[in-house]
Parts: C-alpha cells; sequence; structure tokens
C-alpha cells in the first residue's frame, strides 16, 4: 500500500509539472503576435490549430481530486 502512495504523489507531480509547461507554451502560441506571424506565412490552418488551444486549469484538477478523494472516504 504504501508504494502505491508514493506512486499517487510522483503522478501528482508530473501532472503539476507539465500542466505548468504546457500552459507556458499555450500563452507562447496563443499569442496574437504569434498567430498574426503564422497568418502572414500561409499558415492559416496551423494558426487557426493554436488559436483554439486552452490551458489546463488547475482548480479543475483540485476540484477532480476532491471528488475523488470523497467518492473513497464513502467506501
Amino acid at each position: 500500500m504504501a508504494s502505491s502512495h508514493h506512486t499517487k504523489v510522483d503522478l501528482r507531480v508530473k501532472y503539476s509539472w507539465m500542466r505548468e509547461r504546457y500552459n507556458n507554451m499555450i500563452e507562447i502560441v496563443t499569442n496574437n503576435d504569434s498567430v498574426n506571424r503564422l497568418r502572414a506565412e500561409g499558415f492559416n490552418e496551423l494558426a487557426d490549430f493554436y488559436q483554439g488551444l486552452k490551458k489546463i486549469s488547475p482548480e479543475k484538477y483540485s476540484r477532480a481530486l476532491q471528488r475523488s478523494k470523497k467518492r473513497r472516504q464513502v467506501e
């Protein structure tokens, strides 16, 4: 049991790390200057794709964690 606990902590840390990197990348590629530059170079489809990307919300993740904790307590 103890080893699974450490695994869950490791996954949370990795998720947190990846979410931070992903959100930073999203800020860069959805920047109006970046999108306009892509459109000027003829990459309209790529510019549309980048504009459609959304950040991963830390609040959404924490709410999901709280729900799963409550379920485990009930069981």
